[in-house]
């Protein structure tokens, strides 16, 4: 008797699943004179949820952005839209993110130093930095970007762009010193030596390659 009561409440719980109500808003079409007004329907239907609004005007921007007619378009075909586009955002964030982690696994950096080193004629600051592989194959390409930045509010003051095409072998570390031209009329050049001491360095990496032909690019 149980079972099978029980098994009566399962088959009416999946047949009210598959028979719940859709808003009839779904189904209709925008002109030039109702978007505004639909888009505060849609707001107010308790039958169309948070995603199929943020759907919507994800819709909307894209195909404007992409310059498609809206007029004769349904609700529903708005949101289909901004579904495979909010995807496709998530999909290319998580990509990003994983090349991010993955190079942030394979190579390990440090700035051992950021000073002048001036001689008559010619101003520079040194970069020295130590760049650790570690991984089981030997990389060959590192690049990134040295980013200056105020510790206090975490303002950028300069970046510099970062190439290291020494060999970095398995298991191991390099150093590796890299000169920048000082420029004495560059407002942002003088800021960063009077101001050494309230700055921090970020390194930003943007790819990195092994000589196996892998590569990680961000």
């Amino acid at each position: 008797m149980k079972p099978t009561l029980a098994f009566f409440l399962l088959i009416t719980l999946l047949i009210a699943s598959c028979t719940e109500s859709k808003s009839p808003l779904l189904n209709q079409k925008l002109s030039k004179n109702n978007i505004i007004s639909l888009s505060e329907k849609l707001n107010k239907d308790r039958l169309i949820s948070n995603h199929q609004l943020e759907y919507f005007a994800t819709g909307l921007n894209e195909m404007l952005a992409n310059g498609d007619s809206l007029v004769g378009k349904s609700v529903e075909n708005i949101i289909s839209v901004g579904s495979k586009q909010k995807r496709k955002s998530i999909l290319s964030s998580a990509v990003s993110n994983s090349s991010k982690a993955e190079i942030s696994l394979a190579i390990s950096y440090r700035l051992n130093s950021f000073s002048p080193s001036d001689s008559e004629g010619n101003l520079q600051n040194v970069a020295s930095f130590i760049f650790q592989n570690n991984t089981d194959i030997d990389i060959n390409k590192v690049e990134g970007t040295l980013e200056i930045r105020y510790k206090e509010h975490n303002k950028l003051l300069k970046n510099f762009p970062v190439l290291i095409t020494d060999i970095i072998p398995a298991g191991k570390a390099i150093q590796k010193n890299i000169s920048y031209i000082h420029d004495p009329n560059n407002n942002r050049d003088i800021l960063l030596r009077q101001d050494l001491n309230k700055l921090i360095a970020v390194w930003v990496p943007k790819s990195v390659e092994f000589v196996s032909g892998k590569k990680i690019i961000i």
